[in-house]
């Protein structure tokens, strides 16, 4: 074959009713990696490209093909579209070569070949091409199917299958063969040991026995069993019973991508190989090592891969030059999406198993920080909410890159997903113009280039949302926003409204802003008087009682009681910034700067210190078990809306 080329044998494969996969088409790389969870129709998509060439020139039919679920359709089809190119190319330097102008009369248009199966309800088939050109493209595209599950890790004696293969050859002196045999064995062992072997095999015969000839493959296996010295592999002079199951398999398809790659070299052959879940019993670092050495070869071997590893998609994903397929169903179909790949060069620096692993959620909510992640892995709110059990809670941790890896918008991933974002994302207060401007980067719909673009020409929803961003963008620009310098709140109705709106249109696109911060769902208008009783508690360790007692008593407005109670767990007040000491010159109410100057010098409750359980638990200690989560739902509202949209996008 051609040095330096880069080999992809098939291009794409299309299904028509066959099994779940319905209408399937999948282009192909040279490297393909297929994920999704069990069941979706990983194992039908490489068990039926492997049942294609199966019956490519003889019928190995399985009547279980067809699509169970839409039983009017007469017929399955598999349509498979291979590369020429290489060996046209190859072709060039040979004019005469007969072999040659038969795959020159394959090729269609741009080099390539779609070659059609269908097999009929009868157990009839059809080709759209004739046999010789079905057993030309046999001989030019062989594929091995490896299930890693079922190989006999301690024997591995189909490894002669393809060294057979791949020193099979064809001469004009094939016939001399056994009399060159016949030669060796008299000069080695002599003439009277020749006799006895020819008196054997005429006893043999006159008992009417025969043997079966090799064909040409088995013929060459013997032949390199016999060069080799013995057919039983060892690794490192030991039996392979003395490694593990996993290093076995790692060594295995070591070798038989070897054996894979001289088969290429040697030959005019393009192999093409089908591994389901190759990582089984592989230690992470023998997955990483694997993954390297299939991606060495993956110039000249075309790679299929089903696995569940986040590992081997981690590899893939900084490697790069691989398609990674999502599989995934709906309606009892098979569908398969395109993932894309890292745009960004730093995401490679960034990616983990951790990342990749959520390629594989059923659903996933982002959050910030620990607060977030603490609050929805209570196992009483999981027990309320069966729900937080389905997905996956991905912490960021304000790293938009690592946030970029694994959001399912940005990878084109089917799976539902909502990002919980504090409202200075998405806003911010201008202290000096008294107005809010649209904050954030691309996660903000309301800076996303691309909703604005699609909403400019929807219809429907999308026009309402466009009178919505509109709306809230024209508030932003024009509307003057004043809290009062003592409570720290706006008083004006048309804040609250601009809030109600930016929330609305967020969650349409999957985005949640909190007022304020998490920790404003925590502590709010109906819980805070629960929570300064718990924070006063004797058992609870917080130390500075005396003095948020003395703080919190100061005035008996409920908004201040708040903002001393959002001081303590370092939350922003209502206007989206912390209390400061700029803040507390402005208080034209004494006792109220008195009590904002202590609650400032208050001992803060840290994030991820474990106060949110805590307190979670003191709550539910106080309510009996029946109303515990319709309690709990009117102490957090917004908490408990979160988890609403969470059951919605579920569905």
């Amino acid at each position: 074959m051609l040095e330096g080329v880069n080999t992809i044998s098939i291009l794409s494969i299309r299904f028509k009713n066959v099994k779940s996969l319905g209408n399937t088409y999948i282009d192909l790389r040279n490297i393909n990696i297929l994920i999704g969870r069990n069941g979706v129709g990983k194992t039908n998509i490489q068990k039926y490209l492997y049942y294609f060439y199966e019956n490519l020139i003889e019928n190995k039919l399985d009547t279980d093909i067809f699509d169970k679920e839409n039983p009017y359709n007469n017929y399955a089809e598999i349509s498979i579209k291979f590369d020429l190119k290489d060996f046209l190319e190859i072709g060039k330097s040979q004019p005469e070569n007969e072999f040659f102008d038969k795959i020159r009369k394959l090729q269609e248009r741009d080099s390539t070949l779609n070659l059609t199966f269908k097999q009929y309800k009868n157990n009839t088939v059809s080709w759209s091409h004739d046999y010789q050109e079905r057993k030309l493209i046999k001989y030019l595209f062989p594929i091995y199917y490896l299930d890693v599950r079922n190989i006999d890790l301690y024997d591995w004696d189909n490894v002669w299958n393809i060294i057979g293969d791949l020193g099979q050859r064809r001469s004009e002196k094939e016939g001399e063969f056994s009399k060159e045999l016949e030669k060796i064995l008299k000069d080695i062992y002599g003439v009277k040991y020749f006799e006895y072997l020819v008196e054997l095999k005429s006893e043999i015969e006159g008992l009417e026995y025969n043997v079966q000839p090799f064909n040409n493959s088995d013929k060459f296996k013997q032949i390199y069993k016999l060069n080799f010295g013995g057919e039983k592999f060892k690794f490192k002079k030991n039996n392979l019973d003395f490694y593990s199951k996993g290093y076995n398999s790692y060594n295995y398809l070591r070798i038989f991508y070897t054996i894979l790659d001289k088969l290429h070299k040697s030959k005019v052959k393009n192999p093409i190989v089908i591994i389901d879940e190759p990582e089984i019993g592989l230690h992470p670092t023998l997955i990483d090592d694997l993954y390297k050495f299939i991606y060495s070869q993956n110039e000249l071997i075309q790679t299929i891969i089903a696995t569940h590893s986040p590992r081997i998609v981690k590899n893939a994903l900084v490697f790069g030059g691989v398609n990674i397929f999502q599989i995934y169903e709906r309606k009892l179909k098979t569908n398969v999406k395109k993932i894309k790949n890292l745009e960004n060069k730093k995401s490679d620096k960034v990616i983990s198993d951790k990342e990749a692993s959520y390629f594989f959620s059923n659903g996933i909510l982002f959050v910030e920080g620990v607060t977030e992640y603490e609050i929805f892995n209570n196992p009483t709110l999981k027990e309320f909410y069966p729900v937080l059990s389905e997905i996956e809670i991905f912490t960021y941790n304000s790293n938009n890159i690592s946030l970029d890896v694994s959001h399912p918008f940005q990878r084109n991933l089917d799976i539902p997903y909502l990002l919980l974002l504090d409202m200075d994302k998405i806003v911010k207060y201008d202290n000096e113009t008294k107005k809010f401007s649209i904050s954030g980067d691309n996660y903000n719909p309301l800076k996303n280039q691309e909703i604005i673009r699609h909403e400019k020409y929807g219809y429907g929803i999308r026009r309402k949302l466009l009178n919505w961003r509109k709306r809230i963008v024209g508030i932003s620009k024009k509307a003057e926003f004043n809290y009062n310098v003592d409570y720290l709140i706006f008083g004006d109705e048309l804040f609250y409204t601009f809030r109600r709106l930016i929330k609305a249109y967020c969650k349409y696109y999957n985005v949640y802003p909190v007022h304020t911060t998490i920790e404003g769902t925590i502590v709010n208008k109906s819980s805070y008087e629960y929570f300064y009783d718990w924070l006063m508690d004797a058992n609870t360790r917080y130390s500075d009682k005396d003095n948020l007692e003395i703080a919190y008593n100061k005035n008996e407005n409920v908004s201040y009681k708040l903002n001393i109670l959002k001081t303590v767990i370092e939350g922003n007040l209502e206007p989206l910034f912390k209390l400061s000491e700029n803040n507390m010159s402005k208080c034209t109410i004494s006792e109220i700067k008195e009590g904002y100057e202590i609650a400032y010098k208050l001992k803060k409750l840290k994030k991820g210190s474990g106060w949110i359980s805590e307190f979670f638990n003191y709550i539910f200690d106080r309510f009996e078990a029946e109303n515990q989560k319709s309690k709990f739902n009117s102490l957090f509202p917004e908490l408990a809306d979160i988890i609403k949209k969470l059951e919605v996008i579920m569905k």
